[in-house]
């Protein structure tokens, strides 16, 4: 029982970096032009990359429950960062229907 708040606070810690490094990586798509440098693109990119295989190796060390439940969490955070930012590729119509 003792490794069971390690796990909690290493599935967290995990989760938020790669949360705001996905809010890195969208602040970076809103500013997208043809003459901008590619680098932060690519850095937003890599790291996004980097979480995800990081979070792979992790969640296979988490029990099944506490993984959806974590899983679950990011991707209510993910949704509520989608809702600050402006819809480029549609209108609120179909922001407002998700």
């Amino acid at each position: 029982m003792k490794r069971f708040p390690k796990v909690w606070f290493g599935s967290l810690s995990l989760l938020l970096l790669f949360v705001f490094s996905w809010g890195f990586w969208g602040e970076t798509i809103v500013d997208l032009d043809p003459r901008a440098p590619l680098s932060p693109h690519i850095y937003a990119a890599v790291s996004l990359a980097v979480w995800m295989a990081v979070g792979h190796l992790w969640f296979q060390r988490v029990p099944k429950a506490q993984a959806l439940t974590i899983i679950l969490l990011g991707a209510a955070l993910v949704r509520g960062l989608l809702l600050t930012t402006d819809p480029l590729l549609s209108d609120d119509l179909w922001r407002y229907l998700w």
